[in-house]
């Protein structure tokens, strides 16, 4: 069991996660996976650009958002992923996304 955050990156579209960008947390959740870090980076790519879960209302999956997992974290680049030395720390409220 896995825990997953998926940020959205609110200053950047289409560039690299900087450390002083304002985030939002667009979804979190469990997944009962074993799983390494690199599939479920995949699932995840594909489940917020093709699958949404149901009630999801926010943008598709882009570069520079990130994706943590049980507490590591990587930012979506413009090909694959970049490991973070943790997880996003600027939170912008629910209102301004």
């Amino acid at each position: 069991m896995v825990y997953i955050i998926l940020y959205l990156n609110q200053d950047s579209a289409f560039e690299s996660y900087h450390p002083d960008h304002d985030m939002a947390i667009a979804w979190n959740g469990f997944e009962d996976t074993d799983s390494t870090d690199s599939e479920i980076l995949e699932f995840v790519e594909y489940r917020f650009n093709m699958d949404h879960p149901p009630n999801y209302r926010n943008r598709s999956l882009s570069v520079g958002d990130v994706v943590s997992i049980d507490r590591r974290a990587y930012a979506c680049e413009r090909v694959g992923w970049r490991k973070l030395p943790m997880s996003p720390i600027c939170i912008v409220s629910a209102s301004r996304r």
